[in-house]
């Protein structure tokens, strides 16, 4: 899961007869990984009597993620459901932009990820190796100039790799292939 992806959490609430309760409040909650401290993300508006009544919900950062339903009938118990979730950091759509003969990574990373170093590995047989590190701008922009193989090569392969910290987990890009 990487940031800003949509969550999916369930609560079920049900009566004695085994029918779904929708009318009531649910609220969102988020815990930072390391925290003791639950964060409101979002709750239905009392005025609207729905669990249908709310936003979808982002992943924010590693973290446990809560979702409480309290039914408006008081003849029936609330439920709470959470998840555990280490979340990536969004890269975008990293890409590469040929200029002449030479290649490079482009790409974004959010959220603020200025002035930060990110790796730039290419593949070796089966494993992967630091080819480059560079430093992303103001804006969590990247530019990494990256190998052409030679005329008969075929392709190499490079990837772009965030190691984990800042209430996030290790971010890697999809592979980047560079033909002649």
């Amino acid at each position: 899961m990487k940031h800003g992806d949509v969550l999916g959490l369930t609560v079920t609430v049900e009566d004695l007869a085994g029918r779904s309760v929708y009318a009531g409040i649910l609220s969102i909650e988020f815990q930072a990984q390391g925290s003791s401290v639950w964060k409101l993300i979002s709750r239905t508006s009392g005025r609207t009597p729905s669990i249908y009544d709310w936003d979808a919900t982002r992943a924010r950062g590693n973290g446990t993620y809560r979702a409480t339903f309290v039914p408006s009938d008081s003849q029936y118990a609330g439920s709470t459901t959470s998840r555990t979730l280490k979340v990536q950091r969004d890269l975008g759509e990293p890409r590469v932009v040929r200029k002449g003969a030479r290649a490079f990574a482009v790409g974004k990373v959010s959220p603020g990820f200025a002035r930060k170093k990110l790796v730039v590995q290419k593949r070796t047989g089966r494993t992967w190796a630091r080819f480059s590190t560079v430093r992303t701008d103001a804006k969590g922009r990247f530019r990494a100039q990256l190998a052409v193989p030679p005329r008969r090569a075929g392709a190499f392969e490079f990837r772009v790799q965030i190691k984990a910290g800042g209430g996030f987990a290790k971010t890697q890009s999809p592979r980047l292939r560079v033909r002649r």
